[in-house]
């Protein structure tokens, strides 16, 4: 049985010879740097190491959040307007305006827009340093 006739039996409620995993890591751009340091040559052959068994695809308005660390993808999601990045402060705004701490691990939301002025003077004051 292949990963996705596995996904699919389990969707129609089938048997499968075993269930269908994934793992995911929150920094996209640290991956690049484990796929190398494991000795793998692409993506493909690091899911294939870890059995994923779906692919994931963010749109644009999601590279906020998921590529945050990447300076290149926020250069041009920035550029086509579904981000604003604060390059000197280390944060980028999504559409919504949340703001996502950067070069750091894990999910940091770091700023609301629905905030008072004192709280995000809170939220910027515990902000990790990197």
């Amino acid at each position: 049985m292949n990963k996705e006739q596995r996904v699919l039996n389990v969707i129609n409620k089938k048997p499968v010879d075993y269930l269908p995993s994934q793992i995911v890591f929150a920094d996209k751009t640290r991956v690049k740097g484990l796929v190398s340091e494991m000795g793998f040559n692409t993506m493909e052959e690091f899911d294939d190491y870890l059995e994923n068994h779906l692919d994931f695809s963010y749109p644009l308005e999601d590279w906020a959040m998921y590529y945050r660390n990447d300076d290149e993808l926020m250069r041009e999601a920035e550029a086509r307007g579904f981000c604003r990045v604060d390059w000197d402060n280390k944060v980028v705004y999504n559409g919504w305006g949340e703001g996502y701490a950067r070069y750091i691990d894990g999910f940091w939301n770091c700023y609301s827009p629905l905030s008072t002025k004192s709280e995000k003077n809170k939220i910027k004051k515990f902000m990790p340093e990197n």
